[in-house]
Protein backbone atom coordinates (compact mmCIF):
# COMPACT_ATOMS: atom_id res chain seq x y z
CA UNK A 1 0.00 0.00 0.00
CA UNK A 2 1.54 3.07 -1.13
CA UNK A 3 0.81 6.42 0.65
CA UNK A 4 0.62 10.17 -0.74
CA UNK A 5 3.29 12.79 0.17
CA UNK A 6 0.82 15.37 1.10
CA UNK A 7 -0.73 12.76 4.21
CA UNK A 8 2.95 11.22 4.92
CA UNK A 9 3.90 14.50 5.96
CA UNK A 10 0.62 15.93 7.20
CA UNK A 11 0.72 13.40 9.74
CA UNK A 12 4.41 13.39 10.10
CA UNK A 13 3.91 16.93 11.15
CA UNK A 14 1.06 17.00 12.87
CA UNK A 15 2.02 13.78 15.09
CA UNK A 16 5.48 15.37 15.89
CA UNK A 17 3.36 18.55 16.99
CA UNK A 18 0.65 16.75 18.95
CA UNK A 19 3.46 14.18 20.74
CA UNK A 20 4.94 17.68 21.51
CA UNK A 21 2.16 19.53 22.91
CA UNK A 22 1.15 16.19 24.97
CA UNK A 23 4.99 16.16 26.38
CA UNK A 24 5.11 19.95 27.19
CA UNK A 25 1.10 19.32 28.95
CA UNK A 26 2.18 16.52 30.52
CA UNK A 27 6.02 18.26 31.82
CA UNK A 28 3.66 20.59 32.88
CA UNK A 29 1.15 18.85 35.02
CA UNK A 30 4.18 17.06 36.85
CA UNK A 31 5.91 20.09 37.70
CA UNK A 32 2.87 21.97 38.56
CA UNK A 33 1.80 19.61 40.81
CA UNK A 34 5.19 18.94 42.57
CA UNK A 35 5.90 22.57 42.63
CA UNK A 36 2.54 23.49 44.04
CA UNK A 37 2.98 20.07 46.77
CA UNK A 38 6.44 21.83 48.02
CA UNK A 39 4.71 25.00 48.40
CA UNK A 40 2.39 23.62 51.14
CA UNK A 41 4.70 21.75 52.34
CA UNK A 42 7.33 25.06 52.47
CA UNK A 43 3.62 26.74 53.77
CA UNK A 44 2.87 24.03 56.68
CA UNK A 45 6.28 24.12 57.74
CA UNK A 46 6.65 27.45 58.08
CA UNK A 47 3.10 27.69 60.13
CA UNK A 48 4.39 24.70 62.13
CA UNK A 49 7.31 26.60 63.34
CA UNK A 50 5.33 29.58 64.62
CA UNK A 51 3.24 27.23 66.50
CA UNK A 52 5.76 25.51 67.68
CA UNK A 53 7.51 28.63 68.84
CA UNK A 54 3.74 29.78 70.52
CA UNK A 55 3.25 26.62 72.65
CA UNK A 56 7.28 27.22 73.96
CA UNK A 57 6.67 30.61 74.71
CA UNK A 58 3.05 29.36 76.55
CA UNK A 59 4.76 26.55 78.73
CA UNK A 60 7.45 29.64 79.83
CA UNK A 61 4.82 31.77 81.22
CA UNK A 62 2.57 28.22 82.86
CA UNK A 63 5.89 26.95 84.64
CA UNK A 64 8.68 25.80 82.20
CA UNK A 65 10.22 23.02 81.38
CA UNK A 66 9.91 21.21 85.13
CA UNK A 67 5.97 22.00 85.19
CA UNK A 68 5.90 20.44 81.66
CA UNK A 69 7.58 17.42 82.32
CA UNK A 70 5.88 17.10 85.84
CA UNK A 71 2.55 17.22 84.22
CA UNK A 72 1.33 20.15 86.06
CA UNK A 73 1.18 21.43 82.40
CA UNK A 74 -0.56 19.87 79.84
CA UNK A 75 1.28 20.00 76.11
CA UNK A 76 -1.90 19.14 74.59
CA UNK A 77 -3.86 21.73 76.43
CA UNK A 78 -1.15 24.51 75.37
CA UNK A 79 -1.35 23.33 71.82
CA UNK A 80 -5.40 23.42 71.27
CA UNK A 81 -5.24 27.08 72.78
CA UNK A 82 -3.53 27.60 69.63
CA UNK A 83 -4.87 25.49 67.36
CA UNK A 84 -8.28 23.65 67.58
CA UNK A 85 -7.80 19.91 68.01
CA UNK A 86 -10.61 17.15 68.00
CA UNK A 87 -11.58 15.44 70.38
CA UNK A 88 -9.39 12.15 71.25
CA UNK A 89 -10.84 9.23 69.19
CA UNK A 90 -13.01 11.10 67.36
CA UNK A 91 -14.18 10.18 63.45
CA UNK A 92 -14.51 12.59 60.76
CA UNK A 93 -18.72 12.61 59.80
CA UNK A 94 -19.79 13.23 56.19
CA UNK A 95 -23.90 12.66 57.16
CA UNK A 96 -25.56 14.12 59.74
CA UNK A 97 -29.45 13.45 59.87
CA UNK A 98 -29.12 12.74 56.40
CA UNK A 99 -27.43 15.89 55.50
CA UNK A 100 -23.97 16.05 54.21
CA UNK A 101 -20.89 17.66 56.04
CA UNK A 102 -18.14 18.90 54.64
CA UNK A 103 -14.61 17.87 55.42
CA UNK A 104 -12.60 19.79 57.02
CA UNK A 105 -10.76 22.76 54.98
CA UNK A 106 -7.66 21.63 53.63
CA UNK A 107 -5.51 24.50 55.76
CA UNK A 108 -6.63 23.64 58.95
CA UNK A 109 -3.86 22.21 60.74
CA UNK A 110 -5.37 20.19 64.18
CA UNK A 111 -6.55 17.16 61.74
CA UNK A 112 -3.46 16.84 60.55
CA UNK A 113 -1.17 17.60 64.10
CA UNK A 114 0.96 14.71 66.32
CA UNK A 115 1.79 16.06 69.51
CA UNK A 116 4.33 13.81 71.31
CA UNK A 117 6.19 14.02 74.61
CA UNK A 118 10.05 14.79 75.21
CA UNK A 119 9.87 10.74 75.20
CA UNK A 120 8.34 9.79 71.97
CA UNK A 121 4.71 8.99 73.38
CA UNK A 122 2.24 10.33 71.52
CA UNK A 123 -0.05 12.34 73.41
CA UNK A 124 -2.52 13.13 70.52
CA UNK A 125 -3.38 13.26 67.25
CA UNK A 126 -5.03 11.13 64.39
CA UNK A 127 -4.11 7.22 63.74
CA UNK A 128 -0.80 6.71 62.39
CA UNK A 129 1.14 4.91 59.83
CA UNK A 130 0.95 1.34 60.56
CA UNK A 131 3.93 0.48 58.65
CA UNK A 132 5.96 3.30 60.35
CA UNK A 133 6.56 5.15 57.27
CA UNK A 134 5.25 8.60 57.05
CA UNK A 135 4.10 10.39 53.90
CA UNK A 136 6.34 12.94 51.96
CA UNK A 137 5.91 15.99 52.94
CA UNK A 138 5.29 15.52 56.51
CA UNK A 139 7.10 18.27 58.87
CA UNK A 140 8.62 17.90 62.63
CA UNK A 141 9.21 20.75 64.78
CA UNK A 142 11.16 19.64 68.08
CA UNK A 143 9.70 22.12 71.29
CA UNK A 144 13.22 23.19 73.39
CA UNK A 145 12.69 25.39 76.30
CA UNK A 146 15.90 26.32 77.59
CA UNK A 147 18.00 24.01 75.68
CA UNK A 148 16.01 21.07 76.71
CA UNK A 149 13.42 18.97 74.84
CA UNK A 150 9.97 19.06 76.08
CA UNK A 151 7.76 17.96 73.28
CA UNK A 152 7.54 17.31 69.28
CA UNK A 153 4.60 18.52 66.62
CA UNK A 154 4.54 16.00 63.49
CA UNK A 155 2.06 17.74 60.97
CA UNK A 156 1.00 15.22 57.75
CA UNK A 157 0.76 16.70 54.31
CA UNK A 158 -2.25 18.20 53.23
CA UNK A 159 -4.70 15.27 51.29
CA UNK A 160 -6.99 16.03 48.92
CA UNK A 161 -9.58 18.37 49.08
CA UNK A 162 -11.56 18.76 45.83
CA UNK A 163 -13.66 22.10 47.37
CA UNK A 164 -10.74 23.87 48.89
CA UNK A 165 -9.24 27.26 47.64
CA UNK A 166 -5.72 25.30 46.96
CA UNK A 167 -7.31 22.90 45.10
CA UNK A 168 -9.84 25.14 43.26
CA UNK A 169 -6.12 27.34 42.34
CA UNK A 170 -4.59 23.88 41.17
CA UNK A 171 -7.43 22.92 39.25
CA UNK A 172 -7.51 26.08 37.11
CA UNK A 173 -4.30 25.58 36.34
CA UNK A 174 -4.64 22.12 34.67
CA UNK A 175 -7.54 23.75 32.87
CA UNK A 176 -4.84 26.69 31.72
CA UNK A 177 -2.16 24.19 30.54
CA UNK A 178 -4.82 22.04 29.13
CA UNK A 179 -6.25 25.01 27.01
CA UNK A 180 -2.68 25.83 25.74
CA UNK A 181 -1.93 22.34 25.13
CA UNK A 182 -4.81 22.74 22.54
CA UNK A 183 -4.03 26.12 21.44
CA UNK A 184 -0.73 24.66 20.44
CA UNK A 185 -1.62 21.78 18.76
CA UNK A 186 -4.23 23.39 16.11
CA UNK A 187 -1.59 26.02 15.49
CA UNK A 188 0.73 23.28 14.92
CA UNK A 189 -1.65 22.10 12.10
CA UNK A 190 -1.39 25.02 10.28
CA UNK A 191 1.93 24.97 9.52
CA UNK A 192 1.84 20.87 9.10
CA UNK A 193 -1.10 21.55 6.49
CA UNK A 194 0.99 24.43 4.63
CA UNK A 195 4.22 22.43 4.68
CA UNK A 196 2.65 19.27 3.20
CA UNK A 197 0.72 21.15 0.38
CA UNK A 198 4.19 22.84 -0.58
CA UNK A 199 5.71 19.47 -0.59
CA UNK A 200 3.16 17.46 -2.63
CA UNK A 201 2.95 20.64 -5.24
CA UNK A 202 6.64 20.61 -5.46
CA UNK A 203 6.42 16.69 -6.14
CA UNK A 204 4.18 17.14 -8.23
CA UNK A 205 6.15 19.60 -10.18
CA UNK A 206 8.63 17.21 -10.17
CA UNK A 207 6.70 14.57 -11.88
CA UNK A 208 5.12 16.29 -14.18
CA UNK A 209 8.39 17.35 -15.06
CA UNK A 210 10.29 13.89 -15.26
CA UNK A 211 7.45 12.92 -16.95
CA UNK A 212 7.59 15.04 -19.87
CA UNK A 213 11.17 14.79 -20.43
CA UNK A 214 10.84 10.82 -20.51
CA UNK A 215 8.12 11.40 -23.18
CA UNK A 216 10.42 13.57 -25.06
CA UNK A 217 9.74 16.95 -23.99
CA UNK A 218 13.53 18.18 -23.19
CA UNK A 219 11.84 21.65 -23.07
CA UNK A 220 10.55 20.80 -19.40
CA UNK A 221 11.53 22.09 -16.58
CA UNK A 222 11.42 21.00 -12.61
CA UNK A 223 11.04 24.43 -10.58
CA UNK A 224 13.37 25.91 -7.44
CA UNK A 225 13.15 25.17 -4.13
CA UNK A 226 13.80 27.43 -1.23
CA UNK A 227 15.39 23.61 0.10
CA UNK A 228 18.43 23.07 -0.70
CA UNK A 229 18.37 19.56 -0.98
CA UNK A 230 15.36 19.60 -3.22
CA UNK A 231 16.79 22.32 -5.44
CA UNK A 232 19.27 20.57 -5.83
CA UNK A 233 17.14 17.82 -7.41
CA UNK A 234 15.36 20.16 -9.03
CA UNK A 235 18.59 21.18 -10.48
CA UNK A 236 19.83 17.70 -11.55
CA UNK A 237 16.40 17.60 -13.76
CA UNK A 238 16.47 20.47 -15.38
CA UNK A 239 20.33 19.41 -16.15
CA UNK A 240 19.78 15.75 -17.21
CA UNK A 241 16.46 17.72 -19.69
CA UNK A 242 19.58 19.91 -21.27
CA UNK A 243 21.60 17.24 -21.71
CA UNK A 244 19.03 14.95 -23.30
CA UNK A 245 17.51 17.72 -25.41
CA UNK A 246 21.34 18.43 -26.64
CA UNK A 247 21.89 14.53 -26.88
CA UNK A 248 18.72 14.67 -29.05
CA UNK A 249 19.82 17.38 -31.09
CA UNK A 250 23.22 15.97 -31.73
CA UNK A 251 21.44 12.38 -33.09
CA UNK A 252 19.74 14.26 -35.55
CA UNK A 253 22.33 16.31 -36.83
CA UNK A 254 24.49 13.40 -36.63
CA UNK A 255 21.85 11.42 -39.06
CA UNK A 256 21.44 14.37 -41.25
CA UNK A 257 25.20 14.56 -41.67
CA UNK A 258 25.93 11.22 -42.27
CA UNK A 259 23.52 10.77 -44.61
CA UNK A 260 24.99 13.80 -46.58
CA UNK A 261 28.15 12.53 -46.25
CA UNK A 262 27.23 9.00 -47.59
CA UNK A 263 25.10 10.77 -50.25
CA UNK A 264 28.27 12.76 -51.98
CA UNK A 265 30.29 9.70 -52.71
CA UNK A 266 27.38 7.54 -53.77
CA UNK A 267 26.24 10.22 -56.35
CA UNK A 268 29.70 10.23 -57.66
CA UNK A 269 29.29 6.24 -58.40
CA UNK A 270 25.81 6.75 -59.36
CA UNK A 271 27.20 9.56 -62.06
CA UNK A 272 30.09 7.03 -63.27
CA UNK A 273 27.93 4.13 -63.34
CA UNK A 274 25.38 6.10 -65.56
CA UNK A 275 28.07 7.43 -67.71
CA UNK A 276 29.08 4.14 -68.50
CA UNK A 277 26.24 3.04 -69.13
CA UNK A 278 24.74 5.33 -71.29
CA UNK A 279 28.27 4.87 -73.33
CA UNK A 280 28.94 9.09 -72.34
CA UNK A 281 31.93 7.62 -71.36
CA UNK A 282 34.22 4.29 -72.30
CA UNK A 283 34.59 1.77 -69.53
CA UNK A 284 38.62 2.07 -69.77
CA UNK A 285 41.42 2.64 -66.91
CA UNK A 286 40.49 6.02 -66.23
CA UNK A 287 36.80 5.04 -65.37
CA UNK A 288 38.08 2.55 -63.29
CA UNK A 289 40.35 4.47 -61.23
CA UNK A 290 37.45 7.06 -60.89
CA UNK A 291 35.41 4.59 -59.34
CA UNK A 292 37.91 2.92 -57.54
CA UNK A 293 38.59 6.18 -55.77
CA UNK A 294 35.13 6.53 -54.67
CA UNK A 295 34.71 3.37 -53.45
CA UNK A 296 37.74 4.41 -51.70
CA UNK A 297 36.60 7.54 -50.11
CA UNK A 298 33.56 5.40 -49.61
CA UNK A 299 35.36 3.03 -48.04
CA UNK A 300 37.54 5.15 -45.75
CA UNK A 301 34.05 7.16 -44.37
CA UNK A 302 32.34 3.86 -43.05
CA UNK A 303 35.63 2.55 -42.00
CA UNK A 304 35.89 6.06 -39.47
CA UNK A 305 32.23 6.26 -38.82
CA UNK A 306 32.54 2.53 -37.60
CA UNK A 307 35.39 3.54 -35.14
CA UNK A 308 33.74 6.43 -33.80
CA UNK A 309 30.77 4.15 -33.14
CA UNK A 310 33.04 1.86 -31.13
CA UNK A 311 35.12 4.73 -29.17
CA UNK A 312 31.42 6.24 -28.43
CA UNK A 313 30.43 2.84 -27.01
CA UNK A 314 34.11 2.88 -25.12
CA UNK A 315 34.69 -0.17 -27.48
CA UNK A 316 37.71 0.84 -29.62
CA UNK A 317 40.16 -2.05 -29.48
CA UNK A 318 43.80 -1.24 -27.88
CA UNK A 319 46.47 -3.28 -27.34
CA UNK A 320 49.06 -1.78 -25.28
CA UNK A 321 52.33 -3.19 -25.57
CA UNK A 322 56.43 -1.41 -24.53
CA UNK A 323 57.28 0.82 -27.80
CA UNK A 324 59.31 3.64 -27.73
CA UNK A 325 57.02 7.46 -27.86
CA UNK A 326 60.11 8.39 -30.46
CA UNK A 327 59.77 5.55 -32.81
CA UNK A 328 56.32 6.32 -33.09
CA UNK A 329 56.27 10.42 -33.98
CA UNK A 330 59.16 9.59 -36.13
CA UNK A 331 57.18 6.47 -38.55
CA UNK A 332 54.55 9.13 -38.44
CA UNK A 333 56.99 11.94 -39.75
CA UNK A 334 58.52 9.49 -42.55
CA UNK A 335 54.69 8.72 -43.75
CA UNK A 336 54.07 11.67 -44.59
CA UNK A 337 57.29 13.76 -45.69
CA UNK A 338 56.41 12.66 -49.64
CA UNK A 339 52.73 14.57 -48.85
CA UNK A 340 54.23 17.79 -46.81
CA UNK A 341 56.79 18.49 -49.94
CA UNK A 342 54.57 18.20 -52.35
CA UNK A 343 52.51 20.88 -50.42
CA UNK A 344 55.62 22.88 -49.83
CA UNK A 345 55.04 22.52 -46.79
CA UNK A 346 58.45 21.81 -44.26
CA UNK A 347 58.06 18.78 -41.68
CA UNK A 348 60.20 18.76 -38.80
CA UNK A 349 60.40 16.70 -35.65
CA UNK A 350 61.66 18.09 -32.05
CA UNK A 351 62.35 15.09 -29.98
CA UNK A 352 65.35 13.44 -28.22
CA UNK A 353 67.90 10.77 -29.68
CA UNK A 354 67.50 8.47 -26.43
CA UNK A 355 64.68 6.16 -26.26
CA UNK A 356 61.34 7.25 -24.24
CA UNK A 357 60.15 3.95 -23.30
CA UNK A 358 56.25 3.91 -22.58
CA UNK A 359 53.49 1.28 -22.92
CA UNK A 360 50.83 2.32 -25.39
CA UNK A 361 48.86 1.30 -28.45
CA UNK A 362 51.84 2.11 -31.00
CA UNK A 363 49.34 1.95 -34.16
CA UNK A 364 46.47 3.40 -32.58
CA UNK A 365 48.79 6.14 -31.38
CA UNK A 366 50.57 6.46 -35.15
CA UNK A 367 46.35 6.44 -36.20
CA UNK A 368 45.87 9.45 -34.15
CA UNK A 369 49.38 11.27 -34.88
CA UNK A 370 48.38 10.83 -38.87
CA UNK A 371 44.82 12.68 -38.32
CA UNK A 372 46.63 15.30 -36.44
CA UNK A 373 49.24 15.53 -39.73
CA UNK A 374 46.90 15.46 -42.23
CA UNK A 375 44.60 17.61 -40.96
CA UNK A 376 47.39 20.16 -40.48
CA UNK A 377 48.91 19.34 -43.80
CA UNK A 378 45.21 20.34 -45.10
CA UNK A 379 45.24 23.63 -43.84
CA UNK A 380 48.60 25.07 -43.38
CA UNK A 381 49.13 27.43 -46.20
CA UNK A 382 51.87 27.05 -48.30
CA UNK A 383 55.23 27.87 -47.88
CA UNK A 384 54.51 26.65 -44.13
CA UNK A 385 55.79 24.30 -40.99
CA UNK A 386 54.62 21.83 -39.44
CA UNK A 387 56.22 20.69 -36.44
CA UNK A 388 55.86 17.33 -34.12
CA UNK A 389 57.42 17.98 -30.22
CA UNK A 390 58.64 15.12 -27.89
CA UNK A 391 58.76 16.33 -24.52
CA UNK A 392 58.44 13.16 -21.35
CA UNK A 393 57.76 15.35 -18.12
CA UNK A 394 57.70 12.80 -14.77
CA UNK A 395 55.39 10.16 -15.49
CA UNK A 396 53.53 11.39 -18.58
CA UNK A 397 54.67 12.22 -22.09
CA UNK A 398 53.58 15.34 -24.11
CA UNK A 399 53.28 15.44 -27.57
CA UNK A 400 52.30 18.38 -29.80
CA UNK A 401 51.66 19.23 -33.47
CA UNK A 402 52.06 22.77 -34.44
CA UNK A 403 51.33 24.01 -37.73
CA UNK A 404 51.40 28.25 -39.43
CA UNK A 405 49.26 29.97 -40.27
CA UNK A 406 46.01 30.22 -40.94
CA UNK A 407 45.24 29.66 -37.21
CA UNK A 408 41.36 28.26 -35.75
CA UNK A 409 38.87 30.97 -34.39
CA UNK A 410 39.63 30.30 -30.32
CA UNK A 411 35.24 29.76 -29.87
CA UNK A 412 35.80 27.30 -32.98
CA UNK A 413 38.95 25.13 -31.29
CA UNK A 414 36.64 22.89 -29.04
CA UNK A 415 34.38 22.26 -31.93
CA UNK A 416 37.19 20.82 -34.05
CA UNK A 417 36.76 17.67 -32.63
CA UNK A 418 33.27 16.95 -32.66
CA UNK A 419 32.17 14.82 -35.68
CA UNK A 420 31.77 15.74 -39.10
CA UNK A 421 32.71 19.84 -38.70
CA UNK A 422 34.31 21.38 -40.83
CA UNK A 423 35.73 25.06 -40.72
CA UNK A 424 36.78 25.32 -44.79
CA UNK A 425 33.60 22.64 -45.58
CA UNK A 426 34.08 23.69 -49.20
CA UNK A 427 37.91 23.61 -49.15
CA UNK A 428 37.81 20.02 -47.30
CA UNK A 429 35.54 18.73 -49.39
CA UNK A 430 38.32 19.11 -52.02
CA UNK A 431 40.78 17.62 -50.19
CA UNK A 432 38.76 14.61 -49.46
CA UNK A 433 38.11 15.08 -45.47
CA UNK A 434 35.36 13.68 -43.39
CA UNK A 435 35.42 15.67 -40.80
CA UNK A 436 35.97 12.77 -38.75
CA UNK A 437 39.54 12.58 -38.17
CA UNK A 438 40.17 14.69 -34.84
CA UNK A 439 37.18 12.71 -33.38
CA UNK A 440 38.71 9.64 -33.92
CA UNK A 441 42.20 11.27 -32.63
CA UNK A 442 40.35 12.55 -29.38
CA UNK A 443 38.57 9.00 -28.97
CA UNK A 444 42.24 7.55 -29.50
CA UNK A 445 43.35 9.76 -26.54
CA UNK A 446 40.87 9.33 -24.22
CA UNK A 447 41.31 5.11 -24.72
CA UNK A 448 44.66 5.71 -22.91
CA UNK A 449 43.50 7.97 -20.29
CA UNK A 450 45.09 10.99 -22.01
CA UNK A 451 43.76 14.41 -23.19
CA UNK A 452 43.77 15.83 -26.93
CA UNK A 453 43.25 19.71 -26.63
CA UNK A 454 43.84 22.74 -29.23
CA UNK A 455 45.25 25.64 -28.65
CA UNK A 456 47.06 28.34 -30.78
CA UNK A 457 50.18 27.44 -32.40
CA UNK A 458 53.68 29.77 -31.83
CA UNK A 459 54.21 29.22 -35.47
CA UNK A 460 50.72 31.15 -36.50
CA UNK A 461 48.86 28.25 -36.88
CA UNK A 462 46.96 25.69 -35.09
CA UNK A 463 48.28 23.64 -31.73
CA UNK A 464 47.48 19.89 -31.30
CA UNK A 465 48.64 18.37 -27.83
CA UNK A 466 48.39 15.24 -26.99
CA UNK A 467 49.09 14.41 -22.62
CA UNK A 468 49.19 10.87 -22.51
CA UNK A 469 50.59 8.63 -19.54
CA UNK A 470 53.60 6.68 -19.99
CA UNK A 471 51.95 2.98 -18.89
CA UNK A 472 48.49 3.68 -20.79
CA UNK A 473 45.25 1.94 -19.07
CA UNK A 474 42.31 1.69 -20.13
CA UNK A 475 40.04 4.93 -19.33
CA UNK A 476 36.32 4.13 -19.30
CA UNK A 477 34.21 7.54 -20.09
CA UNK A 478 31.97 9.19 -17.91
CA UNK A 479 28.64 7.39 -16.24
CA UNK A 480 29.71 3.81 -18.22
Amino acid sequence: MKIRLFTLVFLSVAGAALAGALAMAAFLSINLERGFRDYLAARDNERLQDLAAEVVAQAREDGGVTAVRSGNVSLVDVVSAKVPLPPPGAKPLHSVNGQRRMPPPPEALGPRLFVYDWNGTKLHGPPGPADGHWPRHTVRSTLRLDGQAIGLLVLLPRGPAPLGVDARFLASQYRGATVITILLLFASLLPAWLAARAGARLASAYQRASDAIAQGDYTARAPGSFVAEVDVVGSDINAMAEALGQLEQTRRRWLAEIAHELRTPLAALRAELEAVNDGIRPLGDETFQSIREEAEHLGRLVEDLHQLAMADLDALPCTFLPTDAGDVCRAAIDRFARQAQASGLALHFDGRSEAVPVTWDAARIEQLLANALSNALRYTDSPGEVRIALAPANERVVICIDDSAPGVPAQSREALFEPLFRLDEARDRETGGSGLGLAIARAIALAHGGTLTAADSPLGGLRLCLNLPRTARRCRKEGK
